[in-house]
């Protein structure tokens, strides 16, 4: 065959190598085979990566439910009341007490987004708390969405004195995991701030206790066997718990935490907050927004 010499005036649309000829059909047909075959690959990679950590969680959740029953639920009584402050007296008569279900563990679905600043980072984030509700443990479980084909998965762990965040892209690649003593105090401050939405957890007992403040303001002291957080609660004139603050990390000394509670209503039987907003404010400046909706409150666990 006779080589060419020089570059063509023209784009040659064949190529004769071997006997065959190479066409850009050919070419064509070969990139798309080598995209499909790697798309598979990574949905492969992805749909595996996301059914290991869903399992993970799930055992997690079978843990949680096993600590449990070592913490039985007592029965309300109005006795109860008697030394609490002031505040915390009229939030238990709002929340129409006496109807507390006798559960020591509860699951909480929501949704909403969370922003971070400066650069407005906004996800939407669906998913479901679970909560020890006479002990602070708890798991967090959502997903983290920026349009339908960029998403990520978020689990926020307490457990015995020991808190972990993290953020997996595709539920595979790692965004953000955090661990050790800050975090464990964010934890810990977090499920303060979740108490509200399941009201027998705000009952005084060997993990939590009040100090009185004055006719509005209350502190609450949530502690275990590893460290203590205190948050200020403040409680309107008609015994809503309007907003839970206080500092905790991570983020450095001078990061703090404010949680606002509105749209109380009716479910099981009680009072509770179905919209809530928390703001963390770092000390480097940055701020974390999240804004969500309860969907659903759940005591108990499915299928008992």
């Amino acid at each position: 065959m006779r080589k060419p010499s020089g570059l063509p005036r023209q784009v040659q649309r064949s190529v004769q190598s071997g006997g065959k000829q190479i066409t850009l059909r050919h070419i064509f047909r070969f990139g798309l085979a080598t995209l499909g075959f790697t798309l598979l690959g990574v949905a492969l990679f992805v749909g595996f990566s996301n059914y290991f950590l869903n399992q993970r969680v799930q055992a997690e959740v079978r843990k949680i439910r096993k600590l449990a029953r070592e913490y039985p639920a007592l029965n309300y009584l109005p006795e109860m009341n008697r030394g609490l402050p002031v505040p915390l007296q009229r939030y238990f008569r709002f929340v129409q007490q006496d109807s507390f279900p006798r559960s020591n563990v509860v699951e909480i679905d929501f949704r909403g987004e969370r922003e971070k600043s400066p650069r407005r980072e906004v996800w939407q984030t669906e998913g479901t708390i679970y909560c020890v509700t006479t002990r602070p443990v708890f798991l967090s479980f959502a997903t983290l969405k920026k349009g339908p084909l960029y998403w990520a998965k978020s689990r926020q762990r307490y457990w015995l004195g020991e808190g972990i965040s993290a953020e997996k892209l595709f539920a595979s690649v790692t965004l953000d995991e955090q661990e050790g003593t800050e975090v464990s105090r964010a934890l810990l401050f977090r499920y303060l701030t979740l108490l509200p939405l399941f009201p027998r957890g705000l009952l005084p007992g060997p993990f939590l206790r009040w100090e009185a403040r004055d006719s509005l303001t209350c502190v609450v002291i949530a502690t275990d066997e590893y460290r203590e957080v205190h948050a200020r609660v403040r409680v309107d004139a008609a015994g809503r718990i309007s907003e839970i603050s206080g500092p905790a990390g991570p983020g450095g000394q001078g990061t703090t935490w404010t949680v606002r509670y509105r749209d109380y209503r009716l479910q099981n039987g009680h009072r509770v907050p179905t919209r809530v907003e928390a703001e963390t404010k770092r000390a480097d400046g940055g701020v974390v927004r999240l804004r969500f909706r309860v969907e659903r409150i759940r005591y108990g666990w499915s299928g008992e």
